[in-house]
């Protein structure tokens, strides 16, 4: 017999693990990983994928992409 696996809402947490950062940025978990990659702040606890956000941390990653447009 399967087990249902239940998941919360990452919005009400203040850490999220690599599905909660995944579910609340919108991207895939690949994405994430290649951010921590790159510069994406974050903790590691008790192993190299254990890994755990806050979400402003996410918030201001996603931040240094955002484009503004200038009027001609």
């Amino acid at each position: 017999m399967a087990t249902a696996v239940l998941r919360r809402d990452p919005v009400g947490e203040e850490w999220l693990d690599i599905e909660g950062a995944s579910r609340y940025t919108k991207l895939s978990r690949h994405t994430v990983y290649e951010a921590v990659r790159t510069g994406l702040r974050h903790v590691r606890v008790g192993g190299r994928l254990r890994l755990r956000f806050k979400r402003a941390w996410l918030d201001q990653w996603l931040e240094q992409f955002a484009v503004q447009n200038q009027p001609q």
